[in-house]
């Protein structure tokens, strides 16, 4: 059996995990952004709740904010991360 290894999540930019356009689930009424992911060049629908949040982040330190899709976010190793934040459901949940 081969092992995959997966990338480490990068430092140098606050990056959001996004559902492709087709299969957003973000609630009517709610405002939207569209975005493109940044390793396959998908379409993404992010909540517009959720990159307000990451831009008040004070772990953001002005770094640029990146979007990849959920198929693409998978590959990056979760054990390489400082901190993650869950917020679907309109909640803001630090998971660590």
């Amino acid at each position: 059996m081969q092992l995959t290894r997966k990338k480490p999540w990068p430092k140098d930019c606050l990056q959001i995990i996004a559902s492709v356009t087709s299969e957003s689930i973000i609630p009517e009424g709610e405002a939207k952004r569209i975005e493109t992911c940044a390793d396959c060049g998908a379409e993404l629908t992010a909540s517009q709740r959720t990159f307000d949040l990451a831009m008040r982040n004070p772990s953001r330190f002005d770094r640029p904010v990146r979007y990849v899709c959920v198929e693409c976010g998978v590959q990056y190793d979760i054990n390489s991360l400082d901190e993650l934040h869950d917020h679907r459901g309109g909640d803001d949940r630090r998971l660590f």
